[in-house]
């Protein structure tokens, strides 16, 4: 029984998010420097391992009218693998990385599958065999400075990657949330002109003058719609509204950036994924302002009463935000008590009234509308509006208890600990006839920091009819369990 709780202290014992954090920056003491296999003497060659694995236990009320295929689904039960990642980057010296990150995301018991390979997808095996694919994967040529990662410095990088700018938010790891999840609005273009939140191109970063800083210049995928105006702006109430989604006609670039003065401890920013809590490790206080700007990159559709026909005229897509994020501990010494915050304003213009429903991980199949039952703007499971031309606020704030709990009479899981939180999110959608909020709220077992987590969440998401008007909150409740070495 010694030898395996050794074995697995050692494995799980290997992970930082990045071999330069500082040490205890995920909330444990005993990872070190995590899977790295130094190519050195010196250590200053390496190539360093990562996967992590996240998997989701949740109760949901679904919108009206949901089925998961045959079975009628006003609520369902669901175990599911929200994301399961491997990634890899390597240095042969301070001046040259390389890194590369795949996996698989969203794997519910009815959805999230691609079927046999070489074979026409079956409805009824849809959530077997997801698919892996590329998340990242870039090289970066050091420019100038930057001995340390904390130093003023420059670099230079290529390729399909997460330097997003826009926010803080928008480039966070998946690792360390103080919340459930990201609010997913941060991401505002994504598996519509991106993959999964990446595109293709190239990115300059670094630090100088107290500041931050990340500009990049990528190219959208190309919007293929063949009719880019079939979408839920016009299946959802009067056609003749004018509504807008991306221009399949254009061929434009699109520029991001994000600047964030750090007034307290400078955070390590040799990979784009920004911390979400630092569980009292560190003290940080961020304010930032970025942007997404592509010229040309919308069309909008207006229905003109004279000639009974529709007119078409391109946009600029612009996005812009500011945010500020803080990681206090509040008192000196070994696991103090830490409160941790975040607040974001956005502001995207992506045409008029395009909007756009998401449902992380929805495991229904159809909706099945009835006389006395019609359907939910934006579909069945746990769809709800989500992105849209307007203006939306989200917020966190989250407090670590201070010390430790053993969670087992013999010293197992000695680095627990507890951190409730708050969250919620404001969004004032111009296709929408109301604005909506929507709470959150849960609390995070530490077993190992970060590296071992258990999470409990409550959210409660918004209904809207067909005409756009909002019904009521409906329950969702959320276990997650992750590990990552």
């Amino acid at each position: 029984m010694m030898k395996f709780r050794s074995l697995f202290v050692i494995l799980l014992g290997s992970c930082l998010l990045s071999s330069w954090q500082p040490l205890f920056s995920q909330g444990s003491d005993v990872y070190g420097s995590g899977i790295r296999v130094n190519l050195s003497d010196d250590k200053s060659k390496y190539i360093r391992f990562l996967t992590w694995h996240q998997v989701w236990f949740r109760y949901l009320q679904n919108n009206p009218n949901s089925y998961i295929h045959e079975a009628a689904a006003p609520t369902s039960f669901d175990i599911g693998m929200r994301r399961s990642r491997f990634l890899t980057y390597s240095q042969v010296n301070k001046d040259f990385l390389v890194l590369m990150h795949l996996g698989i995301n969203n794997q519910t018991e009815s959805t999230g599958g691609v079927g046999a390979p070489g074979t026409t997808v079956d409805p009824l095996a849809s959530a077997k065999k997801p698919q892996v694919f590329m998340h990242d994967l870039w090289g970066e040529l050091r420019i100038a400075g930057a001995e340390k990662p904390t130093d003023d410095g420059l670099f230079w990088g290529f390729g399909l990657h997460y330097w997003n700018g826009l926010s803080r938010m928008t480039m966070s790891s998946t690792l360390n949330y103080m919340a459930n999840d990201s609010p997913i609005l941060c991401w505002p273009t994504i598996e519509a002109t991106d993959q999964f939140v990446r595109m293709l191109g190239t990115y300059v970063k670094g630090k100088a003058l107290g500041m931050d800083y990340t500009f990049s210049f990528d190219m959208p995928f190309r919007y293929g719609n063949a009719n880019p105006f079939t979408n839920l702006t016009d299946l959802a109430g009067d056609a003749t509204r004018t509504s807008s989604n991306y221009a399949p006609n254009v061929l434009t670039g699109m520029f991001k950036g994000y600047v964030a003065y750090e007034f307290w401890e400078k955070e390590n920013r040799t990979l784009p994924f920004t911390v979400g809590s630092y569980i009292g490790t560190k003290k940080v206080l961020n304010v930032g302002a970025g942007f997404q700007y592509q010229p040309q990159g919308m069309r909008t559709r207006t229905f003109n009463t004279s000639s009974q026909r529709y007119d078409t005229t391109n946009t600029d897509l612009v996005l812009w935000s500011a945010d500020v994020f803080m990681d206090l501990p509040l008192r000196e010494g070994k696991d103090p008590d830490a409160l941790t915050a975040y607040f974001v304003y956005y502001n995207y213009n992506f045409g008029k009234n395009y909007i756009r429903s998401i449902g992380i991980m929805n495991p229904v199949t159809s909706v099945r509308p009835t006389t006395d039952s019609p359907n939910a703007f934006g579909g069945g499971g746990n769809n709800h509006p989500l992105v849209g031309t307007g203006s939306a606020v989200y917020g966190e704030v989250g407090y670590v208890l201070p010390g430790r709990v053993k969670l087992l009479p013999d010293g197992a899981f000695s680095n627990t600990r507890l951190q409730p939180y708050l969250a919620f999110t404001y969004c004032n959608w111009e296709a929408l006839n109301n604005p909506f909020v929507l709470p959150e709220a849960g609390v995070n077992w530490y077993l190992e920091g970060h590296h071992c987590r258990l999470n409990f969440h409550y959210r409660g998401r918004p209904v809207y009819d067909l005409n756009r008007n909002y019904k009521e909150l409906r329950t969702e409740f959320i276990m997650q369990a992750q590990v990552y070495l």
